[in-house]
């Protein structure tokens, strides 16, 4: 008698707390960059119990929450007015820089601060890699197209990204067709 109490109430408890992971995700649906949890539940199949005076049985005993994962599914692409927002449309990460300490987001809603540095809404440096490849001119800032690829691949080599008002991108010939 007991044993079936535990499983309805192990039921309604996980479920509890099923609800409380989908009720965050509702809250957070129009969070930029957020990411769903899924809650996992597993059974609990059971337990077999061996007395003396009776053979042996299983009894069920309920379920629990195993554990919660990340969704990781494309959401929406949103356009946006704002040049500096960026959207990742498959698997990746954007560092951000907060306090000396670096964390990873999806939610690319970046603005310039005073400094012409790319920033969240909590003031944390977007940091890419070669972020330093702009070369003054007369005329603004041009971009250096000899960028070394294997520097590309550490993520010591991350840093802040700071963009002038005035970045040039000259036309480059075509040599080659295949």
């Amino acid at each position: 008698m007991t044993t079936s109490f535990y499983n309805g109430i192990s039921g309604l408890m996980n479920f509890q707390s099923g609800i409380e992971i989908w009720g965050d995700n509702i809250s957070n649906i129009n969070t930029p960059g957020f990411k769903e949890s899924i809650p996992e539940f597993s059974t609990l199949f059971s337990n077999t119990l061996n007395t003396n005076s009776s053979p042996t049985s299983d009894i069920g005993l309920g379920s629990y929450m195993n554990s919660t994962a990340k969704g990781m599914s494309i959401g929406s692409l949103i356009s946006t007015d704002n040049p500096f927002d960026i959207a990742i449309a498959n698997k990746g990460w954007l560092a951000v820089s907060y306090q000396d300490q670096t964390f990873y987001t999806r939610n690319g809603s970046f603005t310039r601060d005073a400094n012409g540095y790319l920033v969240n809404d909590s003031g944390a440096y977007l940091l890419v890699a070669n972020a330093n490849n702009l070369i003054p001119t007369e005329n603004g800032y041009k971009i250096d197209r000899n960028i070394d690829t294997q520097t590309l691949l550490p993520s010591e080599n991350l840093t802040p990204i700071s963009l002038p008002d005035n970045v040039l991108l000259p036309a480059v010939a075509t040599k080659n067709v295949s």
